[in-house]
């Protein structure tokens, strides 16, 4: 009776030992499939995030891409206006009279021009060219009337706001005038 009673506690000692590892073996492998599927979830993670990455370079691109063809557009449009400017330029330097010599017996406006930088253009016109001729003078030096403002010193005047068929000595501008160029 001794040796069954002590059989069974053997018995139940071992299977208590046996319930025990099967109950390790069971934890480690619900961790390994915790793990497994911890993985999974962070790799779909990373894999949508790269994706959305990837999308975000591809919007940058598509804005860069637009942004780049803004740009050669304006380029091209700045071209043009400058080429335009470069033969109104050429135009209106054929068709501007030359300088009277300071010795002429007609009478003669002498025009000093100060344009931005401070540099000072000199020129002499004959007292009835016209307003017009004067801006035209100022366009072959590359000063548009569309980009300055021709102003007077006192008073104050706005020349390219005048009629243009004015003669300089109507307009005041005789026998010489100090004329400040400003950007509009």
């Amino acid at each position: 009776m001794t040796r069954l009673i002590h059989s069974v506690e053997i018995f139940q000692e071992q299977q208590a030992a046996d319930i025990s590892e099967e109950q390790e073996r069971t934890n480690r492998e619900m961790i390994k499939q915790q793990q497994d599927a911890d993985y999974e979830e962070s790799l779909a993670a990373d894999k949508a995030k790269a994706e959305i990455q990837r999308e975000e370079e591809a919007k940058r691109q598509a804005v860069l891409e637009v942004e780049l063809q803004k740009q050669r557009e304006e380029e091209r449009l700045r071209q043009e206006e400058e080429d335009a400017k470069k033969a109104i330029q050429r135009t209106v330097s054929r068709s501007l009279a030359v300088e009277p010599p300071e010795d002429a017996t007609y009478p003669i406006s002498v025009i000093r021009f100060r344009v931005k930088g401070g540099d000072i253009i000199n020129r002499r016109f004959r007292a009835d060219d016209t307003i017009q001729t004067l801006l035209n003078f100022l366009i072959t030096k590359g000063f548009h009337t569309e980009e300055y403002k021709v102003l007077t010193t006192y008073p104050r005047r706005d020349i390219t706001q005048l009629d243009e068929s004015l003669t300089l000595e109507s307009a005041r501008l005789f026998p010489q005038e100090t004329l400040i160029l400003e950007e509009k």
